[in-house]
């Protein structure tokens, strides 16, 4: 068994079982890879555990990060040989590549139009990009999560969930 750098048993507690052991990247070849624990909660997983969503709201939420990913996705490149760009040597200027992706554009751009406008960014920001910002005290994180928990209540709405 290999060693691993690990989390504060704190830390451990707070992921509610949301994690997982990995082998760490290796900068070195040569070095013996080492087991990390991941944790796969975001944001929004951490304002629904303090009870600043609620249910329905972190649904939103998650919909709407998942939707994008499926909506936005690349193709994955395994290797590149030659000049040729694209689907069969043919380059799809951003189009969807496929019926479901074509399908995830269109939810998400009506799901977007539900969204106040000014609030697009900052939402972006925090539920596909997981960039949550740092809070000097706690009324801050508490007027933040009002907001985000605002616009998720309009989506929410939007998309018909139970309140």
């Amino acid at each position: 068994m290999q060693e691993h750098v690990d989390a504060t048993p704190e830390r451990i507690a707070q992921a509610d079982g949301n994690h997982e052991i990995v082998d760490a990247i290796i900068d070195k070849a040569g070095e013996r890879a080492k087991l990390t624990r991941r944790f796969a909660d975001s944001a929004i997983d951490r304002m629904h555990k303090r009870g600043q969503l609620t249910y329905a709201q972190w649904y939103a939420c998650d919909w709407y990060m998942r939707l994008h990913a499926e909506a936005m996705s690349a193709p994955r490149v395994v290797a590149a040989y030659g000049d040729g760009v694209g689907e069969c040597g043919r380059e799809s200027y951003g189009q969807p590549r496929s019926r479901h992706q074509w399908d995830a554009r269109r939810k998400l751009r009506e799901a977007r139009a539900a969204i106040p406008a000014q609030m697009l960014g900052l939402f972006d920001r925090i539920i596909v990009s997981d960039d949550m910002p740092t809070f000097h005290d706690s009324r801050q994180r508490a007027r933040f999560a009002q907001r985000i928990a605002a616009i998720a209540d309009t989506l929410a709405t939007w998309l018909k969930l139970p309140a």
